[in-house]
């Protein structure tokens, strides 16, 4: 197993003071933690995912994790420097979502790579202050390093979990010989996350019949026609095919279909 085990009653991310100094993390490791933990369909809510996050994330030695679906925005509202959704194990209030994109340089890799990688606390390279200043909290968190894997969803954008935690060396060995099974967890874990964290209050929502509307536009349907499957009126589709603009700042109704699912606020 990666890294000492972080004690259960543990209420914080960052390791106690006397804690501090660990033993040497072999680079082998048995990647054995999912056979003792519950399986991640058995979540039943977003405070079910945030409790199998944790126990995972201290099974393999770190203090903590993140997951963060950074989704694909269409529309011209705001929340661009926040997740579509935002999940911590940290108790920390420092630990927020708010300009989350712009802070993690992480970001960056999570939107274009599909393996885990490494990242550290140590500032270099091209940053910005925003993020220099999150990599400096989080060293003085007790953060080392972590690892961040990525998941490419083409419907939904992409997200990643991020697990934090105090070697580097030992962060590297592990996605040296369990990128795979890293990965895996990840895929599924974004899967259900969709499912059962709330996206962010700033993401727009369409109506059962606004998607009604818009999935029949998309399937080439004329305004009457729709009417017809609905059992509405003509005007009636108009109405809510107009709304749907509205909330999507779409200019025309095939620009709607566009930004509706072409970034997964509703399906085909």
């Amino acid at each position: 197993m990666l890294g000492a085990q972080a004690h259960d009653a543990a209420r914080r991310d960052g390791p106690p003071q006397e804690q501090r100094i660990f033993p040497e993390v072999p680079c082998k490791a048995e990647f054995d933690i999912r056979a003792s933990l519950p399986t991640i369909g058995s979540c039943q809510s977003a405070a079910d995912l945030r409790a199998w996050l944790l126990k995972f994330a201290r099974g393999l030695g770190f203090y903590g994790a993140r997951y963060v679906h950074i989704g694909t925005r269409w529309w011209p509202h705001g929340g661009a420097d926040m997740p579509i959704r935002f999940l911590t194990t940290s108790d920390r209030e420092d630990d927020e979502e708010e300009n989350w994109l712009a802070q993690d340089p992480n970001v960056a890799g999570a939107r274009s790579s599909f393996a885990p990688f490494a990242w550290s606390t140590r500032i270099g390279g091209d940053l910005s202050e925003v993020q220099r200043l999150w990599l400096e909290r989080e060293r003085a968190r007790g953060v080392a390093a972590g690892v961040a894997v990525p998941v490419q969803d083409s419907v939904d954008g992409p997200a990643y979990l991020s697990l934090f935690g105090y070697d580097e060396a030992a962060v590297r060995c592990l996605i040296q010989e369990h990128a795979p099974e890293l990965a895996f967890v990840a895929a599924q874990y974004h899967a259900l996350a969709k499912q059962l964290i709330k996206a962010g209050n700033w993401v727009p929502e369409l109506s059962k019949r606004e998607i009604e509307c818009l999935r029949l536009a998309a399937h080439g349907r004329t305004i009457r026609e729709s009417g017809d499957i609905l059992g509405v009126s003509k005007r009636t589709v108009e109405y809510h095919l107009q709304k749907a603009m509205v909330t999507l700042g779409a200019e025309t109704k095939i620009r709607a279909v566009v930004i509706a699912f072409g970034s997964g606020l509703a399906r085909v």
